[in-house]
């Protein structure tokens, strides 16, 4: 098993950028959050609908 450790390149781009997205993020490390997400994470889809409607000034439109 690999382990992509992105922790710096998030801190970076953290601390880099005032309106630091984290869709930002996930879209700079896609083909990681992918893999990730399809075996790791059940009902993803919900999840992030669920999340930014109950957080909604924490993405953009």
């Amino acid at each position: 098993m690999k382990i992509n450790n992105t922790t710096e390149d998030f801190f970076r781009m953290y601390e880099a950028d005032t309106s630091f997205q984290l869709d930002d993020y996930h879209q700079h490390h896609l083909e990681i959050f992918t893999t990730y997400f399809h075996s790791y994470c059940k009902k993803t889809e919900q999840k992030l609908t669920a999340a930014k409607e109950r957080y909604p000034q924490d993405y953009e439109n």
